[in-house]
């Protein structure tokens, strides 16, 4: 497995947060009438959301894991296979779910829920993130001591 891969991944979504955390805070009604602030929002939450699907994505293929019938099911598979704890699959599949509302439901995006996913919504991606850092810090350990 490519360890690097999903490092040069993380470090995107490092960078993707770190840019939601320093945006300045606003009220709810002040990001009502800001639509550039919206979008920029919107955008910054789905690339954060399709990075971590595409972690997912990854190690399903790379481990040979059932492949799920909806793509927001692959944290389902990735808690099943013991990945992540079951409670942040869940989390990730309803973040996963937000994004494809914002991919094709663009028409019904609530820009409350935006804002409350960029204020309250953000810890999910961190739990992902250090999830996914133990596992390749522990894949990468075992490695090291199996022969090659």
């Amino acid at each position: 497995m490519d360890t690097q891969k999903l490092r040069v991944r993380l470090r995107r979504l490092d960078e993707v947060l770190n840019y939601l955390r320093h945006v300045p805070s606003v009220t709810l009604a002040e990001f009502l009438d800001d639509r550039m602030r919206q979008a920029a929002t919107e955008r910054q939450l789905q690339v954060a959301a399709q990075i971590c699907l595409d972690i997912g994505a990854s190690l399903v293929a790379e481990f040979g894991l059932p492949a799920p019938d909806e793509l927001p099911d692959i944290f389902t598979t990735l808690s099943q296979a013991g990945f992540i704890p079951a409670e942040l699959g869940e989390r990730m599949v309803k973040l996963a779910r937000f994004r494809n509302v914002l991919i094709y439901l663009y028409v019904e995006t609530d820009p409350k829920i935006v804002y409350e996913r960029w204020t309250n919504g953000l810890n999910d991606f961190d739990d992902f993130a250090r999830a996914m850092v133990a596992f390749i810090e522990k894949h990468e350990a075992d490695n090291k001591e199996s022969p090659q």
